[in-house]
Order: structure tokens, then C-alpha cells, then sequence
């Protein structure tokens, strides 16, 4: 992971044709690694212990407090709560100029062809999914 977390991995990254398609997420990626890593990453990590239900009911209240606030730091399995949270950002309507092959994955040779298959008869795109991947109804 330490060579991972350099600069010439990031401009290794940021130059892949594939970083691009994906408007730079992996790229963006490298960089929090590399925050990560010069924070944590000469630490020795230990993973979370979960407590069953019942040792947390006998924990003394300050003690349980703690531990709640500890497990919903991280919790890793969260989704209901961080999709909810992350909906809710980006639920007004976000418009991305985006060139057209890049909506689809296997451009072929009759691209125009295929494309007609994604337009609605008035040209418009049949299916509208926002930045979240939330599709409209």
C-alpha cells in the first residue's frame, strides 16, 4: 500500500483513460489514500470490536454512550444511513455536460444506431439517473 500512496501513483492514476471516463473519481481517490496514509499508515490498526446486545445492555451508561458513538464511527455497513444522507444531498436535479460516447460503455462502429436505443422519439434521453446514480421516475 505505501507505494500506493505517492505522487507518482497519483499521476499514474490521473493519466489512465479510465480515471477520465469516471470524471476523475479514482484519481480523487489516490489522493484521500495518500492523506490516509501519511495519518495512519505507520500506525498498527485494530478493527472494531462489535459487542452482542447483551454485553452493551451491561455496560454502564457512560461506557455504552461511548461505545454507541465509537460503532456508528465506524460502522462500515451503514448504507441505509449514509444512502439517506447522501439522497438527501444530492436530490436537487444536477446537470453534468457529458459527451455521448462516454454514456456508452462498448462504443461500436454503429454508434448512431445504438444510440437511438437511449433516445426517446423527441431525442431526449430515455432513462435520467442523477451524480447519486438515482434514476427518475
Amino acid at each position: 500500500p505505501a507505494a500506493m500512496a505517492t505522487k507518482a501513483f497519483h499521476r499514474l492514476v490521473r493519466s489512465d483513460p479510465m480515471n477520465s471516463i469516471c470524471n476523475g473519481f479514482d484519481s480523487s481517490a489516490v489522493l484521500y489514500f495518500i492523506m490516509f496514509w501519511e495519518q495512519w499508515g505507520s500506525t498498527q490498526w485494530a478493527p472494531f470490536q462489535r459487542k452482542s446486545d447483551k454485553e452493551i445492555e451491561l455496560m454502564e451508561k457512560a461506557e455504552r454512550q461511548t461505545y454507541l458513538r465509537e460503532l456508528a464511527r465506524n460502522d462500515v455497513d451503514g448504507r441505509k444511513a449514509y444512502e439517506i444522507t447522501e439522497q438527501g444531498s444530492v436530490l436537487t436535479d444536477l446537470q453534468i455536460d457529458m459527451p455521448l460516447t462516454r454514456l456508452i460503455a462498448d462504443v461500436t462502429s454503429n454508434w448512431q444506431q445504438d444510440l437511438q436505443e437511449f433516445l426517446s422519439p423527441q431525442g431526449f434521453l430515455e432513462s435520467d439517473a442523477d451524480a447519486s446514480g438515482l434514476c427518475a421516475a
